[in-house]
């Protein structure tokens, strides 16, 4: 069999197979199929690392690159150096829309220096004041452009959100220079109330597509088909 294997070249052998029986992105049926083609280590090496290298430059048609759903910074991440008080007496809130549902990639803003760390939460759903918190993030009290990143996969479906800041010192939320306006919460006396038509805090939300469904039953099928093919014979 080792022999015999060296005849040809198992790389072209197995990537002609790959594309003539199953879909381009059954990575998991053309992972079966060099396996039952050698037993020889040294060429199931050089194949299993040709394989990885084309996982990845194939990967796009499995997932989705990252999207920026709301942006409102300047060209070089830059902002107004003036905004909205953030302190023990007031939270400040700027809502976004989710049009596609999506998984939540980052969430990007500026903050001005505080004593006291700021606590970043996004919230769901709520009209004046923020609905209910889907997590929440410590960030550094020296503030600037600061990003955090969710714990685990956070889904975003359809609809509305809310980024609040936070903080038991005394800092704030740097404006957007984009001239962009529109409504904000904040609160007064643990009251949340809105503001329309004013500069709205400096944000980006960037969320990642969800991964096809069908992406992963063509991974499963090419696996299943192999392992009956291998069987019957």
């Amino acid at each position: 069999m080792g022999n015999a294997f060296l005849r040809f070249d198992p790389w072209r052998y197995a990537l002609a197979r790959f594309f003539c029986e199953f879909r381009p992105r059954n990575f998991a049926g053309f992972f079966a199929i060099v396996k039952v083609l050698s037993a020889d280590r040294l060429q199931w090496s050089l194949i299993l690392m040709r394989f990885f290298a084309f996982a990845m430059l194939c990967g796009s048609a499995v997932f989705a690159n990252a999207t920026i759903i709301y942006d409102t910074f300047n060209t070089g991440d830059t902002y107004l150096n003036s905004g909205w008080l953030v302190d023990p007496s007031q939270s400040v809130a700027t809502p976004f829309s989710v049009s596609t549902s999506a998984n939540l990639g980052s969430i990007t803003l500026a903050l001005l220096g505080s004593s006291q760390p700021f606590t970043v939460s996004l919230a769901f759903g709520g009209s004046v004041a923020p609905g209910s918190v889907l997590e929440s993030w410590t960030v550094p009290g020296s503030g600037g452009v600061v990003t955090v990143t969710p714990t685990s996969t956070l889904n975003l479906g359809v609809g509305d959100y809310y980024v609040i800041a936070e903080t038991t010192g005394s800092g704030g939320w740097f404006l957007n220079s984009i001239g962009f306006n529109g409504p904000f919460s904040y609160t007064n006396s643990n009251v949340w109330l809105q503001s329309n038509d004013q500069p709205t805090g400096v944000m980006r939300i960037e969320t990642e597509a969800v991964p096809e469904p069908a992406s992963f039953a063509a991974l499963g099928a090419g696996a299943i088909s192999l392992l009956r093919r291998r069987r019957a014979k």
